[in-house]
């Protein structure tokens, strides 16, 4: 099955989600912590990271645009369908339209306020954060495994990843005025998606194959 099995995958599930529901009340009743990480993460991207460092945010702030994710979303299920991943096809398509709702969904919630009128604040969740986290996390499930026989080299390029999706987030900060919480609100929250997806795929897979009469792998 495309998806590996994971005996922790319940237990991530739940912490995750937990610590995402309270990431969410600490923004939305502007906790002092999280107040003073955003302030403080702003000040330190927009004025002292090293110049050393502007390279490798220029490449995180190339990807980090919907025009280019978008693509790579379309590309990964293209990839899905060709390797006869039917079935993951769509649930890859359907998880990232669902993952999308979520987010705006939570972002109005989070980030609504009638003080001085109707104002909504910085998304947090971050979409573009949270869809590029998900095709990285099929790309480390699917392509890695099959391109890298040993297990070091695959927590290497893992590890790349994570640094460049990392790099995608400071970009972002830098150029774009993002918030470090809506960063990490779209860590927590994209990785609890994709457990929570993989989950669902490995329990109704089969039986959506069988449902719906589509042939291939799952």
């Amino acid at each position: 099955m495309l998806i590996q099995p994971d005996k922790l995958r319940k237990l991530l599930i739940i912490i995750f989600g937990v610590v995402f529901i309270v990431f969410c009340l600490a923004v939305r009743f502007n906790a002092v912590l999280v107040t003073f990480g955003d302030d403080a993460a702003t000040l330190v991207v927009q004025n002292m990271l090293p110049h050393s460092l502007q390279a490798l945010l220029a490449i995180g702030h190339l990807f980090a645009h919907y025009w280019l994710v978008l693509p790579f979303i379309a590309l990964m299920a293209g990839v899905l369908y060709l390797a006869q991943y039917k079935i993951a096809m769509w649930w890859f398509i359907i998880s990232q339209i669902m993952g999308m709702l979520v987010c705006l969904i939570v972002a109005i919630v989070v980030g609504i306020s009638w003080d001085s009128g109707l104002q909504l604040r910085d998304m947090m969740p971050n979409l573009l954060l949270v869809w590029w986290l998900q095709v990285l996390f099929l790309v480390v499930a699917l392509i890695l495994p099959r391109l890298l026989k040993s297990r070091r080299l695959q927590i290497i390029m893992s590890t790349l990843i994570g640094v460049f999706w990392l790099f995608m987030m400071i970009s972002l900060m830098q150029a774009n005025n993002m918030l470090l919480s809506s960063g990490i609100g779209a860590l927590l929250f994209g990785y609890f998606w994709w457990q929570l997806s993989a989950q669902i795929y490995r329990k109704r897979a089969r039986q959506w194959q069988h449902v719906l009469k589509i042939d291939g792998r799952v």
